[in-house]
């Protein structure tokens, strides 16, 4: 991930920018679907607000260490800066410490492709109530690893990602907006009756 902005790409695209920016910060309508499960406890919504202020503490502390070392003309040019800084450090016992982090790196990419595979497993089940959840769940693995099969450069997997996102800020936006003019429309009807 870039750490600078669209705004300093020396671009003036403030939308395809911001849309960029924004799908970084996509995933949120995943707390809707934990709603449900979160009545028996009430420092759920505590919880989601402390998680979230540790992701961005950390998002800001690796800015700022990225941006102590590395002037903007080099974070425009690295594409992992973070990882590029930590090539720089050696330790007697670890040949590359970088290799270290990818382990963590891992992990926070298995636990947000857990919780998708759940919320779609939740829509699934949504939609077709009387089929076996177990089903489900084996038949939408396979498919997302079917298509995760499909890019096999990084480059491709970034493209990949820029359409889903922008897929995603589609729904996100569009969903809302649509239950809206819905909601609207029912008034209208239910005032002229």
């Amino acid at each position: 991930m870039n750490l600078t902005p669209f705004i300093f790409q020396d671009t003036s695209n403030v939308v395809t920018g911001g849309l960029s920016i924004f799908t970084a910060f996509l995933g949120y309508e995943l707390v809707l679907l934990l709603f449900p499960y979160s009545e028996k406890n009430k420092g759920f919504i505590k919880a989601v607000f402390i998680g979230n202020l540790i992701t961005t503490f950390t998002y800001i502390a690796v800015c700022f260490i990225c941006f102590g070392f590395y002037s903007l003309h080099q974070l425009k040019r690295l594409k992992y800066p973070l990882i590029d800084l930590l090539a720089y450090i050696k330790l007697p016992f670890v040949e590359r410490i970088e290799n270290l982090f990818f382990g963590f790196f891992l992990f926070t990419t298995l636990l947000g492709i857990t919780m998708y595979t759940w919320a779609a497993l939740e829509a699934a089940r949504r939609v077709m109530p009387k089929a076996n959840p177990n089903w489900l769940a084996a038949i939408l693995i396979s498919i997302a690893f079917a298509v995760a099969w499909i890019p096999d450069i990084l480059s491709k997997v970034e493209k990949w990602l820029q359409y889903f996102g922008a897929i995603e800020v589609g729904v996100a936006f569009g969903l809302p907006l649509l239950l809206l003019t819905i909601l609207i429309i029912n008034k209208g009807v239910q005032n002229h009756e």
